[in-house]
């Protein structure tokens, strides 16, 4: 193998360019998520509003109104087989802050989550 500038061997550009093409076709999937979980939330949900997270990221944290039991909501969602976090712990026990879900979109494929969310949804009535 040839030495290229900075000790890079021409193979190692190569793997380095494949490693680029990779990040680049996870941070757009990663972004299609994202945008149909923040859809999809909108569409099912009482009120969301997604905090954070802007363009990275692997899950949504929402915050719901101050009507929704949080506890009551992620029994309900999983008793419809819905796999989902309340929002509370990661809040650093503020007990003054609403309701809120963490809801994660890494390791599943869509239409997924669209269908989790609507479940959610019923849940939620």
């Amino acid at each position: 193998m040839k030495q290229g500038e900075g000790g890079d061997t021409e193979q190692g550009h190569g793997q380095h360019g494949v490693q680029h093409r990779v990040h680049r076709r996870l941070r757009a999937e990663f972004a299609r998520r994202r945008a149909m979980v923040r859809r999809e939330t909108a569409r099912h949900l009482p009120g969301p509003r997604p905090l954070g997270g802007g363009e990275v990221g692997l899950q949504t944290y929402v915050e719901l109104p101050s009507t929704v039991d949080e506890d009551a909501l992620v029994r309900a969602a999983r008793a419809r087989a819905v796999l989902l976090r309340g929002g509370r712990p990661h809040l650093f026990a503020d007990p003054t802050r609403p309701p809120a879900l963490a809801l994660g979109y890494a390791n599943v494929d869509c239409p997924v989550p669209a269908q989790a969310i609507a479940r959610l949804g019923k849940a939620c009535r």
